[in-house]
């Protein structure tokens, strides 16, 4: 039986309104879409009485970033790249230390170390590449020393790094001695071989090594030397001759020229020397040993039937 209205003892239930459903959903709604896209909406700030404590800023960050501004900065290997090293070790000087007076970052040699010396405006100023792997020489600048204020650009991304570091820190870098592989030959066999007892006359030498050293080393195993020299001897290179591609090469012509202006190839470089006949003792090497059958054909000279 319903209870009668009015009673005291009976219980009303809530009806759920209009706006209570509508906020349900939204609540509803809200969280279906903050989980599918995972998606936390801040909360209101209000005041507290507890203190907010302050960032804390990561060092190691910092650190990180500094050595990726550095990596960022773009160094040519020429002698501009000297220059740009200079000027970001200026900026690095003056963002650590921005009241701090720059000083230079230049500091040539000395004059005691390397005295100056005028050239005319006409002297040649020629820039190179080598490259020994292609056998070949190329020219990146030519100009003049009176040219060189006008062509600076040019030559600040012509001339090598090196250079940079030598003329405006004064910084002698190390590297490794270039050198080129030869072959040396008696010309015809007219002279003795150098070769050793197994036949190799394969020689390594220092690029600047030059035409008269190598007809020295020449001499000193095709003839027996000395034991006080004799100051009146002729030298290596007026007794001796050196060729290649049957070029003669004059005596101060260095191994590198040899290579990029007459061999012209890769491989090792094949060298000739001979004698000019100025020296007899020289020429009487040309008049070999008889062989061990020639000495057996004179000692057992044939008989006749």
């Amino acid at each position: 039986m319903p209870s009668p209205p009015g009673d005291g003892n009976s219980e009303v239930l809530p009806q759920p309104s209009a706006d209570a459903d509508k906020e349900e959903k939204t609540k509803e709604s809200s969280s279906l879409f903050g989980k599918k896209f995972r998606m936390n909406f801040p909360k209101k700030l209000g005041r507290s009485s507890v203190d907010t404590k302050p960032a804390v800023v990561d060092e190691k960050a910092e650190e990180s970033d500094k050595s990726e501004e550095k990596e960022d900065k773009i160094v040519e290997h020429n002698f501009l790249g000297t220059i740009q090293k200079i000027r970001y070790d200026y900026e690095d000087l003056l963002r650590e230390y921005p009241s701090r007076p720059l000083v230079t970052g230049i500091s040539p040699s000395m004059p005691s170390e390397t005295p100056m010396i005028r050239l005319p405006p006409y002297t040649a100023v020629i820039i190179q590449e080598d490259t020994p792997d292609s056998g070949g020489v190329a020219d990146l600048y030519r100009g003049t020393v009176g040219s060189l204020g006008r062509d600076a650009d040019l030559v600040e991304k012509s001339a090598p790094m090196w250079l940079g570091d030598l003329l405006l820190r004064n910084q002698i870098p190390f590297k490794e001695t270039a050198k080129v592989s030869f072959v040396l030959q008696p010309f015809q066999d007219l002279l003795p071989s150098i070769a050793s007892i197994d036949g190799n006359a394969r020689l390594n030498a220092n690029r600047m090594l030059r035409a008269k050293k190598i007809l020295a080393y020449v001499a000193e195993r095709i003839e027996s030397q000395p034991e006080l020299p004799d100051p009146d001897a002729l030298r290596a290179e007026e007794y001796l001759e050196l060729y290649c591609h049957n070029q003669l090469i004059p005596p101060t012509m260095t191994l590198a020229t040899m290579r990029a202006h007459i061999w012209k190839t890769g491989g090792d470089v094949l060298l000739y020397y001979k004698s000019n006949g100025r020296k007899p003792s020289v020429e009487r090497h040309m008049m070999r040993e008889p062989s061990a059958e020639q000495l057996m054909d004179i000692a057992m000279p044939a008989t006749s039937g």
